[in-house]
């Protein structure tokens, strides 16, 4: 089949060269220029007075009320008299020559509103949908130290224009604005003719901006009339966010250790976040092309989805770049970057890869554009469709919200996600870079080509990018994501636990009536638990059905919006097109099985018992973690595929466990363990008589059994065993067979679980069997590792072997590595006295071995070999090497020095923004600390400075929160967790956090019963295990 394309139309595209600074400026710039300058220097002097007097009205987080305030008038004629008119637009428009607005001295007053009779949840009416926006931007981004632009220091003035149909009589316009100040004077409606002097202006009311339910609102004073075209021109003012947050931001860097911070600018849009850069429809299936401009600081560049068009100096200080129209697009999807950050490039077919970084990091951008190019090329064999559009930008960000954005043609991520030196980062930061792109790019096919019709159908974004993300990796990325088994720990090990609390989890897609808000969902629903979904409809249809699916659905709805039925549908022709329709059971169509796993929450087990004639009988019970005492849940209508190897027929087929329905599989038809690849998205409970035939096989030769299933097999036994479904002795007696394991994948399933043991905060005696018990485990994968037996081995997957082995042998400085460690220590103090250490040239140290010697300097060193590397922390700009460096830190044995570790790490007083990429991860990593009490008072007594700091990223932000209940056991803490909880009630509501951690508090309530009820079984247990080892 010929590959198709729907790339646009590019050959006429121009070819732009960067410039670090324009040749020169014509007179007539320099002499509106000077005069503007003097302008707003005499007016500044004679407001200064009053404007520092009120400098607290400035405050973006009160938009309404501020710009209601006569100081903000005040700011908005300022704003006014220096934006200057940007020139030559008329080259922008690729439709008819259109008008564009000037500044000019109407003035009609926006009426603010608190709350909107029209739609209060933010979600607009479509009787109109826009097809095109031209948007105007000046950045007054203070890119480099001698610059300063005064009151408009870091703020963006804007106009644009919405040209949209109108398909049904309305005489009312809603747009999505978000924190923007306007100017009701700036507001104009046309409708359109022919030509631009058929054009008639149309009379509104006086806008009205409710920036509660962000919904700004224009009224014409006579109805649209369907059939017609008309454009809405708007002016407004904004402000840059704290950095790496939503909108467009602002982040400091440095372009080399000694030199003075430079800002760039940049734009993080999803969700619902383009209506803080610019009023609009910020609604996934409001999809229109935009043609954008930007003036920016001399000495910058600007990047975006489009091509540049144009670079030309429109000031002193400021040029304009325009760019070409991009293709119909959702508003999520613009991204704007404004820096002077290098870039490297190469091509792939016709298509321009650039890499952009910060320049201490440009050099290391290779692995990342060469892991690009092989994306693209797999991606176009796989789905059949040339990438669409002339170029991909990948920009490296020091600060991000999250990991990676998918921006079209313009992916953002953070710098650890882009940036490999093989000279200092290991493997694991080698995958990360491919797997982030490999998400990145499959949405350029699943998300932005083709794109959900709103927030309720996420997983469609989402799902398919992380699936294809691995399917990529396993064939042309750094590790076998399939074979190896890493899809299970990534994928089920990781989304099993949170699906299977049926209070905290949902469904993958949201009930119909529901407004969508991603802080009150859970992401690994979201992402991962939709990727186990569609790896399991492949297994249930076929690899090549899938794929012509997938291939089918992506030419079919390119440029349009979707939702699950449209999926489902062409699911279902394509089976009846290949006379596959046999594939499911009779009368369930496709619809039908995808629905029971899409619309229902939480995770089925199926129970499989042996009866007296050989055969087995199968049945389905919801997994409720709720229970602790092995209830069983009404089943939900859950469609199973229990996948299985049936040895009569020497094939792989099917079992359907199936509501209401007999289950049942004759002698020689089945082969234990079941669902032998770990495919299917539910746990097993299998009878005790299957256990003991399983754990014989797995002490016979557990290599006969696939990674996957191992680790499934690990992961349902503790799981249930910990919720009251299976005895304990179960899953112990199971895994004594992994004195022989050598692989990652059963071994990061166990340790996992350790952990889960450990958070139950058993008595000393019980805490020090499970210790003995797991040492017996890994001792000898870790002597193998430590005589070099395999050391020829260099795959990834055996790279996180090791790490993990000798990471939890050597654990906090207490293990056998403890003087090894102290030793390796000193000798790079002596080598890295001048250099970082992430330098390999003095840190001769293995990545993987890393951590360990720095929590054991932290713990065991002197005085003088902290200060070194808290010294070195402060120099280092390897974000991956911090983040080692701060998982050591949390080991820190001085309280002293570790409350002050704390705030500068999360409050310092001279930096604006988070400065650490990740909290999660971070407050995740205290939980190591010798001192969690103190932790939990630092969170409580400084909650103050943490919510102004962090409240923008509220899925980060609860991390200090779940801190504090998970070190809130006895009575008196509770108390004192129930004080700080009614202090702070009303930013709890805010951030919608109140049903959220009442479950919280359920579940360690849960887990506290748990522990003294399974306390004393465990303890037996193990004695006899080890007893017979």
């Amino acid at each position: 089949m010929a590959r198709r394309s729907l790339r646009l139309p590019s050959a006429a595209l121009l070819q732009t060269t960067v410039r670090s600074k324009p040749e020169g400026s014509p007179r007539s710039y320099w002499v509106s220029g000077a005069l503007v300058v003097l302008g707003i220097i005499a007016f500044v002097v004679l407001t200064t007075v009053l404007i520092k007097c009120s400098h607290h009205f400035w405050a973006v987080e009160e938009p309404v009320q501020a710009s209601a305030s006569k100081w903000n008038v005040i700011k908005d004629e300022i704003s006014l008299i220096a934006a200057k008119k940007i020139t030559n637009q008329n080259q922008m428009s690729e439709i008819r020559p259109q008008k564009y607005p000037t500044i000019n001295d109407h003035s009609t007053q926006i009426h603010h509103t608190t709350n909107s009779s029209f739609l209060p949840t933010g979600q607009l009416s479509s009787p109109v949908k826009p097809y095109l926006y031209e948007l105007s931007i000046k950045a007054y981004l203070l890119a480099f130290p001698h610059l300063n632009f005064g009151l408009l220091n870091d703020s963006i003035y804007g106009s644009v224009i919405i040209y949209f149909h109108c398909h049904e009589a309305t005489s009312i316009i809603q747009l999505n604005a978000e924190n923007l100040f306007f100017r009701g004077d700036k507001t104009v409606l046309k409708r359109l003719g022919k030509t631009r002097e058929d054009d008639h202006v149309l009379d509104i009311k006086d806008p009205t901006f409710s920036n509660a339910t962000s919904i700004y609102i224009i009224e014409a004073e006579s109805p649209l009339v369907p059939s017609h075209d008309y454009s809405l021109s708007i002016s407004y003012h904004a402000y840059t966010s704290l950095s790496g947050s939503t909108g467009m931001f602002k982040v400091e860097y440095k372009p080399d250790p000694d030199s003075f911070k430079h800002y760039m600018m940049a734009t993080q849009l999803q969700m619902e976040h383009a209506r803080q850069l610019f009023p609009c429809f910020d609604q996934p299936n409001m999809k229109a092309e935009i043609l954008l401009s930007i003036e920016h600081p001399i000495g910058t560049h600007v990047v975006s989805n489009a091509p540049a068009r144009s670079r030309k100096p429109s000031s002193a200080d400021f040029e304009i770049t325009t760019f070409f129209k991009t293709p119909k697009m959702s508003t999520y999807l613009l991204a704007i970057f404004i820096s002077d950050f290098p870039y490297k490039e190469i091509y792939y077919n016709n298509v321009k890869i650039r890499m952009y970084a910060e320049p201490l990091k440009i050099n290391h951008v290779r692995h990342a554009l060469e892991s690009a190019k092989k994306i693209l090329h797999f991606y176009e064999k796989y789905f059949n469709i040339t990438y669409p559009l002339p170029k991909l930008d990948i920009f490296a960000l020091p600060r991000l919200k999250v990991i990676a954005m998918e921006n079209w043609g313009a992916i953002a991520l953070r710098s650890e996600r882009g940036i490999y030196d093989p000279e200092v980062h290991s493997p694991e930061i080698k995958n990360n870079v491919f797997s982030t792109l490999a998400h990145e790019i499959a949405h350029m096919w699943f998300g932005n080509l083709v794109t959900m019709d709103r927030w309720l159908d996420i997983w469609l974004n989402e799902g398919f990018a992380s699936m294809m993300a691995f399917r990529t990796m396993e064939s042309v990325g750094t590790s076998k994501a399939l074979s190896d088994g890493l899809y299970f720990s990534e994928l089920q090990g990781k989304c099993l636990y949170v699906d299977q609390d049926v209070l905290k989890t949902h469904p993958i897609k949201p009930k119909e009536d529901v407004v969508f808000n991603v802080a009150n969902y859970q992401l690994r629903i979201l992402y991962l638990k939709t990727a186990i979904i569609l790896f399991m409809t492949e297994e249930v249809i076929g690899a090549d059905i899938y794929r012509e699916t997938i291939n089918i659905f992506l030419e079919n709805y390119a440029y349009r919006n979707v939702r699950n039925e449209h999926l489902f549908d062409t699911m279902e022709d394509t089976l009846a097109k290949r006379n596959k329709n046999h594939t499911l059971p009779p009368g369930i169509s496709m619809s039908n099985f995808m629905n029971s796993w899409v619309l229902q929450k939480g995770v089925p087990v199926v129970t499989v018992n042996k009866l007296e004639d050989g055969s087995i009988h199968m049945d389905q019970f919801l997994f409720n973690s709720r229970n602790v005492n092995g209830e069983r849940t009404k089943p939900e209508e859950f469609i199973i595929p229990v996948f299985n190897f049936n040895p009569t027929i020497n094939k792989h087929d099917i079992i359907w466990v199936i509501p209401n329905t007999t289950t049942n599989m004759l002698p020689h038809q089945y082969s234990i363990p079941l669902d032998p690849h770990a495919r299917g998205y539910y746990r097993i409970l299998y009878s005790k008589e299957i256990y003991e035939e399983i754990i014989k096989n797995l002490k016979r030769d557990h290599t006969s059994i696939s990674i996957a299933s191992r680790a499934r097999l690990i992961d349902d036994a503790f799981a249930l065993a910990e919720f009251g479904y299976l005895s304990y002795e179960i899953p112990f007696t199971l895994i004594t067979y992994m004195v022989r394991e050598r692989d990652y994948v059963p071994f990061e399933t166990f340790e996992k679980h350790l952990g889960f043991l450990s958070g139950y905060d058993y008595n000393a005696t019980t805490a020090s069997l499970i210790a003995k018990f797991a040492l017996i485990l890994f001792e000898p994968a870790y002597k193998e590792i430590n005589d070099g037996i395999h050391d020829e081995d260099t795959s990834f997957v055996k790279y996180m072997y090791r790490k993990l082995i000798k990471t939890y042998i050597c654990h906090d400085g207490n293990g056998p590595c403890h003087e090894e460690n102290l030793k390796k220590y000193r000798e790079i103090k002596i080598a890295c006295k001048d250099l970082l250490l992430s330098n390999l040239k003095c840190n001769s140290i293995p990545e993987q071995d890393r951590k360990m010697v720095y929590v054991s300097m932290i713990k065991k060193g002197s005085m003088d070999d902290f200060n070194f590397f808290l010294s070195k922390y402060h120099q280092e700009y390897y974000e991956s090497e911090r983040t080692l460096m701060r998982k050591a830190f949390v080991f820190i044995p001085r309280k002293e020095e570790l409350t002050k570790y704390l705030y500068n790490s999360l409050i310092p007083t001279n930096v604006t923004g988070p400065i650490i990429s990740d909290i999660r991860q971070f407050v995740s990593d205290l939980t190591h600390s010798p001192h969690p009490q103190l932790i939990r008072t630092f969170f409580i007594d400084n909650f103050d400075l943490l919510y102004l700091k962090y409240k923008n990223i509220p899925t980060h932000f609860a991390y200090f929160i779940l801190y504090i209940l998970k070190y809130s056991s006895t009575e008196e803490k509770q108390h004192q967790y129930f004080l700080f909880h009614q202090k702070w009630k009303a930013e709890f509501v805010e951030l919608h956090y109140e049903a959220y951690f009442s479950t919280i508090q359920q579940d360690y309530m849960r887990k506290a019963e748990s522990r003294k009820k399974y306390t004393a079984k465990i303890e037996a247990v193990l004695n006899n295990i080890i007893k017979n080892m």
